[in-house]
């Protein structure tokens, strides 16, 4: 493939990544008043979940696939930053990939199983006893994928690639140096949200505005790439 064709490919790629992940978070603010709903007790929460109808589960499923995106844009931003000054881009690409995994994993329970068991949850002939179980699988899954692999090991994950590729950035003549170190602080900031954990929940918190602002500045990133003027010898 051309260097010409690859970069384009890639910025329109970040484009449509960015897109979903943007466009899917503000639709679930709108239908299921995300992420205030995590503060509802998990009998509204399900229940609320049920009434939402197929447009939150499609509105999950497009923000679970464009964190799942994450992987080939870790692969393609290491076909272009990797060179011989640049020996730890190998292991941030890595962990990009794996952010991209730990966030669909926190994501897919509300498209799989907070579908089934709300489903189940609002059947009027439901018992007491089976509703407590529900709400009990709920949050285990919750901690389990949500809070242990959705918002720890893939905001870590997450940040180490950031930082790595910032680094790996500022060797090369491609981006300017401001938007290497751009890259650097989204991923400390990123990485600040396990810190809720432990009693820091106001640090936690700026976890998701660097998110937003990294969401955003993917958008630079593609647009960056798209004007790029490139020799049309091979990349790949």
């Amino acid at each position: 493939m051309k260097t010409k064709t690859f970069y384009k490919i890639t910025g329109i790629f970040l484009v449509v990544e960015a897109a979903m992940i943007i466009l899917s978070q503000i639709f679930l603010g709108i239908i299921f008043q995300y992420p205030d709903v995590f503060q509802l007790p998990v009998s509204e929460i399900l229940i609320k979940y049920q009434r939402s109808g197929g447009a939150l589960t499609l509105s999950w499923f497009c923000f679970a696939f464009g964190c799942l995106m994450m992987i080939p844009f870790a692969l393609m931003m290491h076909k272009i930053f990797n060179n011989h000054n640049t020996p730890l881009l190998i292991i941030g690409t890595i962990f990009g990939g794996l952010a991209g995994v730990f966030y669909v994993i926190g994501i897919s329970r509300w498209i799989l199983l907070t579908t089934f068991l709300s489903s189940q949850y609002v059947d009027p002939n439901i018992s007491t006893a089976a509703k407590e179980s529900i709400e009990i699988i709920f949050k285990a899954f919750d901690v389990y994928a949500g809070n242990g692999f959705g918002e720890t090991f893939a905001p870590i994950s997450h940040a180490i690639w950031l930082v790595i590729l910032g680094i790996s950035m500022t060797k090369s003549k491609i981006f300017p140096k401001w938007m290497s170190y751009a890259q650097i602080v989204s991923g400390l900031i990123i990485a600040m949200r396990p810190l809720e954990y432990v009693g820091l929940k106001k640090l936690g918190e700026l976890s998701d505005t660097g998110l937003v602002l990294w969401t955003i500045f993917m958008f630079v990133m593609a647009f960056r790439i798209l004007r790029l003027k490139v020799d049309e010898s091979s990349i790949i």
